[in-house]
């Protein structure tokens, strides 16, 4: 079992974007992040999403992975599709090493 360590961005900084979206338990990324959670993230490994305030990092929510998918797989399962509402599901082009559907248990 891993730990990651993860910046919450504001989606102000994020084109609107709400990763992680605390709503529905789920985590998706892009580029270099999105390449160690397609990687590197298990199921079992904890996600720990953190902000610097002063100086010091704060964590403001930690998760325990429940799986990880492809955004390619992720959009060609009907019930996640219907259930989730990630950016990254609802954006027609797929991004370089994008994933969706981290899973994860509050």
């Amino acid at each position: 079992m891993a730990s990651y360590l993860i910046q919450y961005i504001d989606p102000k900084d994020n084109e609107g974007e709400e990763d992680p979206l605390f709503s529905e338990y789920t985590y998706g990324d892009k580029e270099n992040r999105g390449n160690t959670l397609k990687t590197q993230v298990l199921k079992g490994d904890f996600l720990f999403f953190n902000r610097s305030t002063e100086d010091k990092v704060c964590i403001t929510a930690f998760y325990e992975v429940v799986e990880v998918l492809e955004i390619q797989k992720t959009k060609m399962d009907n019930s996640i599709m219907r259930n989730y509402r990630s950016p990254h599901l609802l954006r027609d082009n797929v991004q370089e090493n994008e994933v969706n559907g981290i899973r994860y248990s509050p």
